[in-house]
């Protein structure tokens, strides 16, 4: 089984050498949202995927790029479904982008392709669920009308900073996490979430220190329980 990733920045998916194609080996350092998708497909398959390099890493400016509508000989990836509205056309669009490319690795090397699609959910109009479930059910038909069934979104609510806090926090890790998924994800916000993830790590949240902390089952992910958590733990295992 191979695992195939995209995400935002280097503190969730990782960061890759090339921007412009599959980055896998020593081209790809792994994000500490890769790592807790370790610790999950390792307790369930007890094999390792990330960390024995069974897992390549798709740039995001390659996704959007690929993505992108009108391009000669390719399908409008843009235009939504039927049922998609067009505030999560882009959710949509890199979804079903992102499953063709998983198509074609998994072709490519004749196995089984997990492709994790990491994308902040970054609710700032509204604290309700409704618009991260319609941005998560957008990434579900994405992967559908691509017909490739073992798509995950990895969306946190509102973003990733909110599930490391939940086991990191001085107080209570762990405990009544939903509550960090109804906080404001602005850096003009009172507490903003990446200001208090990074004094809760001692001023450094570097890609490095994120990992070193998973890795050290600081942030373990059997404990996290968040509803946005909850539905990718449940895709995930449900695919694997």
């Amino acid at each position: 089984m191979y695992f195939l990733f995209s995400g935002e920045g280097s503190t969730d998916m990782g960061t890759g050498k090339h921007n412009n194609r599959i980055c896998e080996g020593d081209d790809y350092e792994p994000g500490p949202m890769a790592l807790l998708i370790e610790q999950l497909v390792t307790a369930k398959k007890r094999s390792s995927s990330v960390l024995q390099g069974q897992c390549g890493f798709l740039p995001k400016t390659a996704l959007v790029k690929r993505a992108k509508p009108n391009r000669p000989g390719k399908k409008n990836f843009m235009l939504p479904g039927a049922k998609t509205k067009k505030d999560t056309r882009y959710f949509y669009s890199t979804a079903y982008s992102f499953g063709i490319t998983a198509i074609e690795k998994s072709q490519t090397r004749g196995e089984q392709v997990v492709a994790v699609l990491f994308r902040d959910s970054d609710d700032r109009k509204s604290s309700g669920r409704k618009e991260w479930s319609d941005k998560w059910d957008s990434m579900i038909r994405g992967f559908a009308a691509a017909k490739f069934d073992a798509g995950v979104p990895m969306l946190p609510k509102p973003i990733s900073e909110a599930w490391l806090l939940c086991a990191l926090k001085e107080k209570g890790p762990y405990d009544n996490c939903a509550a960090l998924e109804r906080r404001s994800p602005s850096p003009k916000a009172k507490r903003p979430l990446k200001q208090e993830l990074n004094d809760v790590c001692g001023g450094n949240s570097s890609r490095s220190n994120l990992c070193a902390l998973v890795e050290q089952k600081r942030v373990s992910a059997d404990n996290i329980d968040m509803p946005s958590f909850n539905a990718f733990r449940e895709r995930l295992l449900e695919v694997i």
